[in-house]
This record gives structure tokens, C-alpha cells and sequence, in this order.
């Protein structure tokens, strides 16, 4: 999720077998500045790559991935979340104004 659509089509295009590649990500969690990234965006350069791909000749088909989503957060149930929240209630107890 912390990759431009560049650094993205980059990977696509240097890849020997771009069907076994995986991407994951958590688009809530964007760290990079200026990145905005969107699974939609990936799907879109497998696309291109097809394209670019099918005016060559015999090159190995290139498949636009299906986006699967998550149904389930298995980061972030109370056994996590519980002592998370202590751990930050003490923080900001012994540390105040030094969490955002």
C-alpha cells in the first residue's frame, strides 16, 4: 500500500512471470506521502502489461487479477485490542502530549 503506481508498474513490467506475483495491502493504512493507492489501480496496470504484452509475440499471457477482500481482522480482536489500549493508557498517563 506504501508503493506509487510507478514503483508498482516497474515490479509488473521486470517480473518474469507476472502470474505468480501477490500484492497485499491495507489501503487504510497508507503510510507514504502522496501515495493514494487503490487495488483498482493495480488491476489497471496488469492491464496495460496485457496489452503492452499482446503486441509481442510469444510472450506468456498475462491474467488481470481478481481483488479479494478481507472479510475478517484477525489483527485486531480483544485479545490485541485490550492490552493495546492499556499499553496506551499508560503512555499518555506517564507521558502526556506524546501521543497523537
Amino acid at each position: 500500500q506504501d508503493f506509487t503506481q510507478a514503483e508498482l508498474s516497474l515490479f509488473v513490467r521486470v517480473c518474469a512471470d507476472k502470474n505468480s506475483m501477490f500484492f497485499s495491502g491495507d489501503t487504510a493504512q497508507t503510510i507514504a506521502s502522496g501515495v493514494g493507492f487503490r487495488f483498482e489501480d493495480l488491476k489497471s496496470i496488469f492491464q496495460a502489461e496485457k496489452e503492452r504484452q499482446g503486441l509481442a509475440q510469444g510472450s506468456q499471457a498475462v491474467v488481470v487479477p481478481a481483488v479479494r477482500q478481507l472479510k475478517v481482522n484477525y489483527r485486531t480482536h480483544n485479545g490485541i485490542l485490550k492490552p493495546a489500549a492499556a499499553i496506551v493508557d499508560l503512555i499518555q498517563a506517564f507521558f502526556t502530549g506524546t501521543v497523537d
